[in-house]
This record gives structure tokens, C-alpha cells and sequence, in this order.
């Protein structure tokens, strides 16, 4: 049998404030998880580190991770790539002469 619970403003408000304070630790438990992970010879790269290593701009990593020709990892708000990747990205497409 379903119940009503009939809670106040303030007790809503305290609910919603503690499940997002869950979801905010969780995630960066998840990103320094991440962090952590990767080791000296794999860094996460930025776009703008990865668009060093690729001779491109910031914008055109955005464009072949948005394809689904880079692949990337989200954390947080930003996405990284591992430097392993995207040297296998260059590997892939280069021009033989």
C-alpha cells in the first residue's frame, strides 16, 4: 500500500540539498578516482594539450571527439584524453608518402 509523506518547504529543501551534496562527492570521489589512475607514462590530457600533440586547435579536438574519432573521458564538466590515444590517432591517420 502506497502512503502519502506530507513534508514541509524546509524539509524538502534539506533533502534535496543532502542528495545533491551526495551526487557532488560522488563525483569528485570519481574524478580523483580517475586521477589517481592514470599513470606517468598515460596522462589525461586537456583538449588544448591534445590539440598540441595534434598540431590542431582546441575546437577541431572538440569536433573529433564530438565524431566519435577521438575518444575522451568525461569528468566533470571537461572531457580528457589519454595521451596513449591520441598518439594512436596520429598512428591511424597518417598519410603515407
Amino acid at each position: 500500500m502506497n502512503r502519502i509523506i506530507v513534508l514541509s518547504e524546509q524539509q524538502a529543501a534539506q533533502i534535496v540539498k543532502e542528495a545533491a551534496q551526495i551526487a557532488v562527492a560522488a563525483a569528485l570521489n570519481e574524478w580523483e578516482r580517475l586521477a589517481n589512475e592514470q599513470t606517468a607514462s598515460d596522462p589525461l590530457l586537456t583538449k588544448k594539450e591534445a590539440g598540441q600533440l595534434l598540431s590542431v586547435s582546441p575546437s577541431t579536438v572538440d569536433k573529433l571527439y564530438y565524431d566519435g574519432k577521438l575518444k575522451g573521458y568525461r569528468i566533470g564538466t571537461g572531457v580528457r584524453f589519454k595521451r596513449s590515444e591520441v598518439l594512436a590517432y596520429i598512428e591511424r591517420n597518417k598519410i603515407e608518402n
